[in-house]
């Protein structure tokens, strides 16, 4: 039986991993919707997808979440006085 450790010993090296990876993964430009999906639900990394092409995108800064807030929260105060 192996261990974690015998297991991260056996891995390849980052270049390695690359390589096999660029054989079992579509190229860009063959990305179906399907396959997106499923990387999407496989991992918490931002993905932009369109005709077949993949795009990781940055995390967003804090500056950017605290802008995203504050136009969260105006909306919210509309919507609520819209309800009542």
């Amino acid at each position: 039986m192996s261990t974690a450790s015998d297991f991260t010993t056996a891995l390849p090296p980052s270049q390695e991993w690359r390589d096999l990876l660029e054989e079992i993964l579509p190229g860009q430009g063959a990305w179906s919707d399907e396959q997106y999906l499923v990387l999407t639900e496989h991992t918490n990394r931002l993905v932009e997808f369109t005709d077949g092409y993949l795009e990781p995108l940055p995390m967003p800064t804090d500056r950017h979440q605290a802008i995203l807030e504050f136009l969260f929260l105006a909306f919210l105060a509309v919507v609520k006085a819209q309800r009542w």
